[in-house]
């Protein structure tokens, strides 16, 4: 079954940036499945505009983020962030107990113990997901603090 196209004068709009650009279709008629697909097309460049601001604006902003954490034992706490992707980390363990520190992210600093009153730095040298673990040993506890720079 052949789909019937209609012959217009229709405009096809453009967008470069904010600017907006028609440009006539010089009488070839569209289906609705190619207005539909252009339709589809134009929100897809709208969210992929969407994502490309928000990760330039995470791209080394300069800004800090901190972040509390209470481990109770071999029990891993998980501090994260799902918005935010860190370039590097300071950990300060505020006691009373050492914590383990680990990350899925590779370097050589992790995983470390780190002993009460003790302040670590990690550069990830590129954007990674916010996501560290915190632990104590049976029957221990701490707490502390995490600087991110986002």
């Amino acid at each position: 079954m052949a789909q019937e196209v209609a012959r217009t004068d229709a405009q096809i709009i453009l967008r470069d940036g904010q600017r907006l650009i028609t440009k006539p279709t010089g009488g070839i008629g569209m289906t609705p499945v190619v207005i539909m697909a252009l339709d589809l097309l134009e929100e897809i460049a709208d969210r992929l505009r969407a994502i490309e601001t928000t990760l330039a604006e995470d791209r080394a902003s300069g800004r800090v983020k901190q972040y509390s954490f209470a481990a109770v034992g071999r029990h891993q706490v998980m501090v994260a962030d799902a918005i935010h992707r860190w370039l590097s980390i300071s950990i300060v363990n505020d006691g009373p107990n050492d914590v383990l520190i680990a990350s899925l992210e590779a370097t050589e600093d992790l995983p470390v113990r780190m002993k009460r009153n003790e302040k670590l730095d990690i550069d990830f040298k590129r954007n990674v997901p916010g996501i560290v673990y915190v632990s104590c040993a049976e029957g221990e506890s701490a707490s502390g603090r995490i600087f991110a720079k986002l």
